[in-house]
């Protein structure tokens, strides 16, 4: 099973909604909660399956945007366990924010 590593920005109407973030929980094996709205996932699923997958009924017409991102090549100033999480190798699903 081939992970990939993506990035999601979201609505922020839906931050805080426990629905939708046990749909992100459910998704893949970590995530990063970056900012309120923006998430880093690993993940074996497609672009199209994780949007279906978080955007299914009461969030069809909410924002959002899945994009695969390669983290080979990044720089800047964030929390030190964000460089830990992109370094590290897909395990089990777990939050690191």
């Amino acid at each position: 099973m081939n992970i990939n590593y993506y990035i999601i920005i979201f609505d922020k109407e839906l931050v805080g909604n426990q629905v939708f973030q046990d749909r992100i929980n459910r998704l893949g094996d970590s995530f990063y909660l970056l900012d309120g709205n923006i998430v880093l996932l690993k993940s074996s699923s497609t672009t199209r399956e994780i949007y279906s997958s978080i955007s299914a009924e009461e969030f069809s017409t909410k924002l959002m945007m899945v994009m695969q991102i390669d983290r080979t090549d990044y720089f800047g100033y964030m929390q030190s366990n964000l460089w830990g999480w992109l370094k590290e190798q897909p395990t089990n699903h777990q939050s690191n924010s």
